[in-house]
């Protein structure tokens, strides 16, 4: 039932404050009081000097203020949990009786000191007997009020220490969710790196053992150019369009080296699409999904057809092939595939679309469907939200 002081409030300056508020309060209504008897005896035609009011009313009130600080103290120390309050309820009620003999002992004897007989304590004695059968009801309403009062003000403060510690707990859960995204999307990033690279030195190292040096280097040189590209990006996780068709160009130089004229891609760009951003290196997965499962099994010519569109404040990619279609080879979903989902649903959880599909004729269709941002809206928002 008792409380320990609170370590954000010291006692010692929460007294002080307590005693400084109850001075001004109890100098106010005795102000009053003095100035309602004063009105009263003029009317009766029965005035009094100021002097004897300012002796008879002042000193009951401010010996109450000073009593306050420790009613404050012993009603903030006092809880009420559940199951005690009826115990708790007649702690006060006790309390507050002894409070009304100690300030009504107080102001006698304050009264007794102004007029020069402290001497006399037969006086005293009667005097503060006589008096508390007079006031003994206001002196349990000044005590109540000024439990309820102190209660008041701590289950405030308490509501509010609460409100900004769920505050606090919920901003260091989003800094904790962001770094949890962010430290997935970059381990999903550097996922990503080393299964194209080697794919790329499987790629280059079939052409040295068919004796082609000439593409060999042509191909270390293509992938110098785009491992080179992805580090200069600084490890953004998205970029626009356009540079996400650099980063493919130079996949698609290594790809070249290797299939000659046997592959085809073919790209249709929206102008108002490539200013667009999307995650970094998100095509080149689809591209190479459909070199291996798609174009790389034709006969003839393997085409890839990427498209990229803007449609009702969505940004929508498209990647085709020629080749068989799930319908006779559904291409498992590893590396590439699965981390485009993962870096999806990081990036823009409930709010994308990502799906294979056989083509109208032949081949698999690849649909990326983002919200439309540029790169200007994408900067701002990151730095709103470091700010």
């Amino acid at each position: 039932m008792i409380t320990a002081p609170d370590s954000d409030h010291p006692t010692s300056r929460y007294l002080l404050n307590v005693l400084l508020i109850s001075l001004a309060a109890t100098g106010l209504v005795g102000l009053f009081d003095m100035g309602q008897y004063y009105v009263f005896q003029e009317i009766g035609g029965q005035p009094v000097p100021w002097r004897k009011l300012v002796y008879n009313y002042l000193p009951y009130w401010w010996t109450a203020a000073f009593l306050m600080p420790g009613v404050a103290w012993f009603a903030r120390r006092l809880a009420f949990p559940a199951g005690h309050r009826i115990r708790i309820t007649m702690i006060h009620i006790v309390t507050a009786l002894v409070y009304a003999h100690i300030h009504i002992g107080a102001t006698q004897l304050a009264y007794l000191a102004l007029l020069g007989k402290l001497s006399q304590w037969p006086e005293f004695v009667q005097s503060v007997a006589k008096r508390l059968t007079r006031v003994v009801e206001l002196e349990l309403m000044i005590y109540a009020i000024a439990v309820a009062a102190v209660l008041l003000v701590e289950a405030n403060r308490s509501y509010r220490e609460k409100e900004r510690a769920s505050a606090k707990l919920a901003v260091e859960k989003a800094n904790l969710q962001a770094s949890l995204a962010d430290a997935r999307l970059d381990a999903l990033r550097m996922q990503l790196q080393p299964h194209f690279l080697f794919n790329a030195l499987h790629a280059i190292s079939t052409l040295i053992m068919r004796g082609d040096n000439q593409g060999a280097h042509r191909m270390l040189l293509a992938l110098s150019d785009f491992l080179r590209m992805t580090l200069d990006n600084g490890g953004s996780q998205e970029v626009a369009l356009d540079v996400e068709l650099e980063f493919l160009e130079a996949y698609l130089q290594i790809q070249r080296e290797r299939f000659g004229d046997r592959l085809q891609v073919n790209l249709e760009i929206d102008t108002e699409a490539r200013p667009a951003v999307l995650p970094a290196l998100v095509l080149q997965p689809l591209v190479e999904n459909s070199v291996r499962h798609g174009a790389g099994k034709v006969d003839g010519v393997g085409i890839i057809n990427i498209n990229a569109t803007v449609h009702a404040g969505r940004l929508l990619i498209e990647v085709s092939d020629n080749g068989p279609g799930l319908a006779t080879e559904l291409p498992t979903e590893g590396v590439g595939l699965g981390n485009i989902r993962a870096r999806l649903q990081q990036l823009y959880p409930d709010d994308h679309d990502f799906h294979l599909t056989n083509g109208p004729k032949c081949g698999t269709v690849a649909t990326l469907s983002l919200p439309l941002r540029n790169q200007d809206e994408t900067t701002d928002s990151n730095t709103e939200a470091e700010s």
